[in-house]
């Protein structure tokens, strides 16, 4: 009988501290989540040529055409695009801009959706901040990881009787997504832009708004979203 209360007190102290050190191990891995979103909100920008450190200069020398700030308005630009075809169910509009790695995850959620009469409800997305993480080269491709906050209406709905399932109509949403984005070099010569505003072909590289009637111009896009993680979201009044 002793034996018997020994052994049970023994596997007791076990579970405790197996459970203990489950727990322990969630915080931590919760810890270092956060710390992964203040690491990249302050972290310098690393750039690699075929795996070795170089300067941003050095990048510049093998691509002329890289410039940090378009580089982000492009991805912006290319990140908007893949979330308003999601939230019309349009998943057909974006397959040139997603890698192979995401396709099926989206085809699957959407057809969820539709199956379901359901819609991912994401408009009026604003930028907040953008930065450059990393940027590498090499002999075929460039690929490149940008820290990507928006402010946007974020909910689902019922598509027949428009009841919110989830999120809110009143309030939008901040995220903070980390994208990993890649091109394939050699990189085709942008001929320029045409703005679907006023007509006019744009032909200075880097230009955000048109310079006859200020329409935000549409990048061509070359790269392709490869990997996408939400950091941090909240709701925002």
């Amino acid at each position: 009988m002793k034996l018997v209360m020994i052994l049970i007190l023994i596997l007791s102290v076990l579970g405790f501290f197996g459970w203990f050190f489950c727990y322990q191990k969630s915080l931590t891995k919760q810890g270092q989540r956060k710390k992964d979103l203040r690491y990249y909100e302050s972290v310098p920008t690393r750039y690699m040529i075929d795996m070795n450190p170089v300067s941003l200069e050095e990048i510049q020398k093998k691509d002329p055409s890289f410039e940090v700030s378009y580089f982000l308005f492009v991805i912006f630009c290319m990140f908007r695009h893949i979330q308003q075809a999601w939230s019309n169910n349009q998943s057909e509009l974006i397959q040139h801009m997603i890698g192979d790695s995401l396709k099926e995850p989206y085809q699957k959620a959407l057809k969820s959706f539709i199956a379901q009469g359901q819609r991912n409800m994401i408009y009026d997305i604003t930028p907040v901040e953008s930065r450059l993480i990393s940027f590498s080269y090499d002999a075929t491709r460039e690929e490149a990881v940008v820290l990507l906050t928006v402010i946007c209406y974020d909910y689902l709905v019922a598509v027949s009787s428009q009841r919110v399932i989830a999120g809110s109509t009143e309030h939008k949403m901040m995220i903070t997504y980390l994208l990993t984005v890649e091109r394939k070099l050699p990189i085709k010569k942008e001929e320029g832009i045409l703005c679907d505003h006023c007509g006019q072909m744009i032909l200075t590289p880097h230009t955000i708004r048109c310079p006859y009637c200020n329409n935000e111009l549409v990048p061509n896009i070359d790269w392709i979203l490869t990997g996408k993680e939400i950091l941090a979201s909240r709701e925002v009044e």
